[in-house]
Parts: structure tokens; sequence; C-alpha cells
């Protein structure tokens, strides 16, 4: 086993304000970024500066949070990137996208991907987004209940 060298402070720095980004815009840390921020942390480090900058809210951001997790919902899903399809989906819907929206982007996902990506992971993230608690508490708030 290789001896791990110190980390740079100010790579340490930037290393712990990318898990709480995590934290705050995913509600946890995903265990592949955990691992990478942990293996390779000058790599997380860089990795959060675009992420950083993609997921700025607005003023600072021109697109809202929802709609940019819901693209990586559909990307992840293009990529057959189950897990992180999920993890956007839970995400954009407790940032406030609908049910509604979401459908109407796995429409996109038929007509880009074609059928082979929702048989393949299409309608298995859309079935475990459908009966998630945030899917409900979704359903809830469009209600207005």
């Amino acid at each position: 086993m290789s001896k791990q060298k110190k980390l740079d402070p100010a790579i340490a720095e930037r290393v712990a304000k990318g898990v709480a980004h995590f934290e705050q815009t995913m509600g946890h840390l995903p265990v592949q970024m955990k691992t990478m921020s942990e293996r390779m942390p000058e790599m997380f480090a860089g990795y959060m500066d675009i992420r950083q900058w993609v997921m700025r809210d607005p003023p600072e951001g021109s697109m809202p949070r929802k709609y940019k997790h819901l693209i990586f919902t559909l990307l992840d899903m293009v990529y057959d990137n189950g897990p992180g399809a999920e993890n956007h989906a839970r995400a954009a819907l407790r940032q406030g996208l609908k049910i509604e929206e979401l459908l109407e982007g796995m429409g996109q996902i038929l007509i880009v991907g074609g059928v082979g990506v929702y048989g393949r992971t299409g309608y298995k993230v859309l079935d475990n987004i459908l009966a998630s608690d945030e899917a409900k508490a979704a359903e809830k708030r469009d209600r207005g209940q």
C-alpha cells in the first residue's frame, strides 16, 4: 500500500466545500463522490469547481436548480446511470419540479434515446421515483395541500 502524501490545505478546503455543496444540493454525498473526495482529492476539487459553477442559483446562475437536476436526470438516463438519475430526480422534486415536468422529460428521452434507453434505465428510474417520498410530497405540493 502506498503512503498518502499530505494534502495541500487549499485543496483540503476545496474538498470540504465540495462535500458541503453536495450535501446542500443533493441532500447527501453520493458514494462515488465520497470515494473520489477521499482517494483523488485534487480531482474532486477540480470537478467541484465546475459543478459549483453549473449549480449556481439565480441570480448568479440563469436556470433554476430544479431544471438543472432535471437535465442531469435525463442525461444520466441516456448514459445508463440509473442511480445518478434517481439522485438528481429526487433533488429536482425537492427543489420544486412537478411530476408532469419529469414525465415530459421522459418523453424527450424516448425521442432522443429511443425505447432502448427507456427499456434499460428510464422505466426503472421512473418507477422508483414515482414511488419515492419526494414524489409523494411533490404531488401534495402541486395539488396545494
